[in-house]
């Protein structure tokens, strides 16, 4: 994890004062140096911040004897084989002494555009074919590692690790962009794939598993990622599908701890993260360091993670926060250089960076989102209703009332007796089952399922004033959306799975972790993003995944020799509402305060249609955050986080 940068010219040359401008930007990613060149054309820059033994070999921009430009950041995870490939002589040498922007340059020589295709791991690089007179953009699977650009037509192509350092050449503007603003405050990332838009206007993203393609009259992009899911078709047995996944996992783990510092991971006491330290510590046999964000109330998972610590090896660190939650989040929005996408609290995400780079951390692992790549397999039960499988839809119901814990959620839970729990359950399901024809406009359909499933189950399965019937049509920016919109063409369980994994809102998540990193010196790596192992879930049957209600079956049997059976078969899911709210309550009066700023200076960024459709927003925010018995406060952060980064710009 380094940074690149630069500018290419269609006809004339390099300005002198381009580059130097773009590199101090970004200068926290180049404590190990900067290596420029400069060629007819193009004047590129390879910000180097050294995490890893393999990483002290990486060099850059590199260029052919045919005259092709290459400037990357990159960690690749199919090294070997393509090595093996492009390179003749011994592999331990060879592992050695070829940088992964050196095999990069040989897949595009080998393979051209279509190199993205044959690439596995964190990367993004831009290449500048002079002969072609084209530049080609490529970027990883899950948006690891970032890269921007600013295209000027028929003039220059611009890019950076950062968007930042584009706002320094003379043609951007610092000009915020409404499309992207309004996606933000809508909650619309979340239901979309990954959007190519920028918060400045003229600045873009390249998408990840895309690869960009510029030159002096267009620019336009393709996806690069093919899923071929029938390769899993040799796998028969439930078993089978346990053991590759357990292969997997640990392969994508394995990948991911080069590291010559200290190495060190998120315990927060759930199935993900315990399981990353597990194999780091047990499997790998490396030393780790450990952080728990200790935010209480009803976040609380010490016992969880006390378990781990009786059972592994670890040096741990209990984080609590230094800053408040509104300081937090303006200094994560001056690193970023844009209101950041986090939905956990900003001052804990400070002090633990903050924690890593006093211990010279060059490697934190995550468990995101371990969740939604191996799946909670609800797809499973909603088949059964849909396909009228009545005896086994109760059985499986039986089963996950005995084993589910909603008592985060649900105070009274441990108190109900099992059939309460049991219809409770069940309602869950029944209500999804309702709503998919319902939004099909299956009317008939749904009101017989109704009167059918009420009779099987000897209740009703729906509350009387089922709101889910109702239209809303009432102002809500921050409603939850019907279903996932995503543009990959699967089907629709993949769809639904790869919607959850690779929408924009947890991409960006993904991508502010990098940059975070860089800030304080150390890489971020999500072994649960692995594109081997996102491709794998996707073919493993929901009905593995559900695993007779203890859901994630995958992981849960990978885990069986190395997790205490507290953590691995733990079934709660905590909240951090309650300790939201209290962050945001200890705050409302500087946000009121703070939110009719930014108000106010809307009509300064944007025009008058633009600015009245952001008003809203900010009126409902201000409103809440002005009355003191408002609950539900966090769900206007994400206004609170825009004022403070409009009012900086």
């Amino acid at each position: 994890m380094s940074g690149i940068c630069g500018i290419i010219y269609f006809e004339k040359q390099p300005q002198p004062h381009d580059l130097p401008h773009m590199v101090l930007a970004m200068k926290h990613r180049a404590r190990d140096g900067v290596f420029e060149k400069t060629t007819q054309h193009a004047a590129v820059a390879y910000l180097k911040l050294n995490v890893s033994d393999l990483s002290k070999i990486e060099t850059g921009p590199l260029e052919s004897t045919e005259g092709i430009l290459i400037v990357a950041d990159a960690r690749l995870d199919n090294r070997d084989t393509l090595l093996k490939t492009f390179f003749e002589g011994e592999l331990q040498q060879l592992r050695n002494s070829i940088s992964n922007t050196a095999l990069i340059l040989a897949a595009y020589e080998f393979w051209g555009e279509d190199l993205l295709f044959h690439l596995m791991g964190d990367f993004a690089f831009v290449i500048w074919d002079k002969s072609r007179q084209k530049i080609i953009c490529g970027r990883d699977h899950v948006a690891a590692r970032p890269l921007y650009y600013y295209y000027l037509e028929g003039e220059y192509f611009a890019f950076a690790s950062e968007s930042k350092a584009l706002l320094t050449l003379p043609n951007v503007q610092i000009r915020p962009s409404f499309e992207k603003i309004h996606e933000y405050v809508s909650w619309k990332a979340h239901r979309q794939p990954y959007q190519p838009t920028s918060f400045y206007e003229g600045i873009r993203a390249v998408q990840p598993a895309h690869v960009l393609r510029a030159e002096a009259g267009k620019c336009d992009s393709r996806q690069c990622w093919d899923l071929d899911l029938k390769r899993f078709e040799n796998l028969r047995s439930d078993q089978e599908y346990f053991d590759v996944f357990r292969a997997t996992f640990f392969e994508a783990v394995r990948c991911r701890i080069d590291s010559y510092g200290l190495l060190a991971a998120h315990l927060s006491g759930g199935v993900d993260s315990s399981s990353i330290c597990a194999v780091v510590n047990l499997v790998f046999g490396q030393s780790l360091l450990t952080q728990y964000f200790d935010i209480g109330g009803n976040a609380d998972e010490k016992e969880f993670v006390n378990e781990m610590l009786a059972h592994h090896d670890y040096h741990h660190q209990n984080i609590l926060p230094i800053l408040d939650w509104s300081e937090s989040s303006r200094n994560l929005s001056n690193i970023l250089g844009h209101p950041h996408y986090f939905l956990v609290l900003p001052n804990y995400i400070v002090t633990s960076s903050e924690a890593l780079a006093a211990c010279q951390c060059t490697l934190l692992l995550t468990g995101h989102d371990g969740d939604s790549v191996v799946g909670y397999g609800h797809g499973y039960p909603l088949s059964l209703l849909e396909t009228h499988q009545k005896k086994e839809f109760m059985e499986l119901m039986h089963d996950y009332a005995l084993v589910a814990d909603f008592g985060a959620q649900i105070k009274e839970w441990n108190a109900w007796s099992f059939r309460q729990k049991y219809g409770f359950i069940v309602k869950i399901y029944f209500k999804q089952h309702i709503k998919k024809k319902w939004y099909k406009k299956h009317y008939g359909q749904a009101i017989l399922e109704i009167l059918r499933w009420s009779f099987t189950l000897k209740f009703v399965p729906l509350d009387v004033n089922a709101r889910i019937l109702k239209k809303k049509n009432s102002f809500s920016p921050n409603s939850t959306p019907k279903e996932i919109n995503t543009s990959y063409g699967f089907s629709e369980v993949e769809n639904q799975l790869v919607g959850e994994i690779l929408h924009e809102a947890m991409l960006q998540s993904i991508e502010e972790f990098e940059q975070i990193g860089a800030w304080y010196g150390y890489e971020v790596a999500h072994p649960f993003y692995d594109k081997r192992l996102i491709e794998l879930c996707l073919a493993i049957p929901n009905r593995l995944k559900f695993d007779s209600g203890y859901r994630r079956g995958p992981l849960r049997h990978a885990m069986e020799d190395f997790l205490p059976e507290k953590v691995r078969l733990r079934t709660s899911k905590v909240t951090m509402n309650e300790s939201v709210e209290n962050q945001l309550n200890a705050v409302r009066t500087d946000m009121v305060e703070l939110l009719i700023k930014a108000q106010k200076r809307l009509p300064s960024f944007f025009d008058e249609a633009q600015s009245q459709t952001l008003t809203p927003y900010f009126e409902k925010a201000i409103q809440v955050f002005s009355n003191p018995a408002y609950k539900g406060l966090a769900r206007f952060v994400r206004e609170v986080n825009l004022a403070q980064w409009l009012l900086s710009i």
